[in-house]
């Protein structure tokens, strides 16, 4: 069961318990699947994964299709987050230096490269050089 609180006005409060797998189509699952999505609003990892996505799109717009900087690969897709996605070309935001070891960096472009999912799938949390740099 969840309960969400919702301020109709600033004189009415209202509260919905909703079941944890409501029939579809109803108000209580209308309900439900708002409160998921404020709640992913809110989470981290998605905050992260925006920033990411917006990184990879700039990328794009500065300088058209995007390529792995470690093997070089060409032609990456950036995928949304509702897409089916095909590993092997899609282009991913890698922190230079890892997230585990320097997470204030997280969010700073300075430390992001455009990667095929497979490089940086890879390379972990460890350090790799570029050979196939943007600038």
């Amino acid at each position: 069961m969840i309960t969400i609180v919702q301020q109709q006005s600033s004189t009415r409060t209202v509260q919905v318990t909703v079941c944890d797998n409501p029939t579809l189509g109803t108000w209580g699952s209308h309900q439900l699947l708002i409160h998921e999505y404020r709640m992913q609003e809110e989470n981290e990892h998605w905050i992260q994964a925006r920033f990411n996505m917006k990184f990879l799109k700039d990328k794009e717009l500065d300088y058209g299709p995007l390529w792995c900087v470690y093997c070089g690969k060409e032609e990456l897709v950036i995928y949304g987050f509702q897409d089916k996605k095909k590993l092997s070309n899609m282009a991913t935001a890698d922190h230079v230096i890892p997230k585990s070891k320097a997470p204030h960096l997280a969010k700073d472009k300075r430390n992001l490269r455009v990667s095929c999912w497979n490089c940086n799938n890879k390379k972990g949390s460890e350090e790799w050089s570029e050979k196939f740099p943007y600038d």
